[in-house]
């Protein structure tokens, strides 16, 4: 089994949702953006989530892996407000996740609130741009806490079991029944007959705790 990880490379789909949708997915949804990296005619899409503010703009927290490739990263909120990168990337050692930190956008933007992966959490959801669609909302459940990855695992990785989870989901947030952020998604896990056995996700709330203590803000002024 190899590890794959879920960005998607190709033209922007319309928007679409699902059957899950509730005012607890309505606030997650305001919370999680759209992450382009655009080079020549390429544009790979992923997810991230807003995690706090600064005084110049938002933080936000997506996949390592879609900051790469060189090209020019850009973050569209649930608006359509779409913001430019006011500093690197940050990227965290040891695990596929990266801080953002973009210009000021207009109105208020809420962070995420966090939370812990648990077995006894029940039902979960994923805002993610699985397939190109943008804002796509899939049901999860908490797969293993603590999976067998042997293909460069990550220190907090715990697998989800998703069925409508796939490329362009990078990044995506896994939030819990009360809509607390417990997870980013970062990959899958595929077997040689092609088959996903399990989405992966990397646990955020010790991680950034120590990292980013000032992620605690809670709105931009208008």
């Amino acid at each position: 089994m190899t590890r794959a990880i879920a960005l998607f490379i190709t033209t922007i789909l319309a928007s679409t949702t699902c059957a899950l949708a509730s005012p607890v997915t309505d606030r997650t949804k305001l919370q999680t953006v759209i992450v382009a990296n655009t080079k020549d005619n390429l544009r790979a899409l992923g997810s991230g989530v807003i995690i706090g503010t600064t005084k110049n703009g938002l933080r936000i927290l997506c996949a390592a892996h879609t900051t790469a490739f060189g090209g020019t990263l850009t973050v569209t909120t649930s608006d359509g407000q779409t913001l430019n990168l006011s500093e690197r990337p940050q990227l965290i050692e040891g695990h596929d996740l990266a801080i953002l930190t973009t210009s000021m956008p207009h109105g208020i933007f809420h962070a995420a609130t966090l939370g812990s992966p648990d077995l006894t959490a029940g039902a979960l959801h994923v805002w993610g741009h699985a397939g190109g669609a943008l804002y796509t909302l899939s049901a999860a459940t908490i797969q293993d806490l603590a999976p067998k990855i042997s293909d460069n695992p990550h220190s907090g990785e715990f697998a989800i079991h998703c069925d409508t989870c796939t490329v362009g989901d990078s990044g995506s947030g896994v939030f819990d029944a009360d809509g607390h952020l417990v997870g980013i998604v970062t990959g899958a896990i595929i077997a040689e007959s092609g088959a996903v056995l399990m989405t992966v996700a990397e646990s955020v709330s010790p991680l950034l705790t120590i990292i980013a203590p000032q992620s605690v803000a809670t709105s931009t002024p208008r």
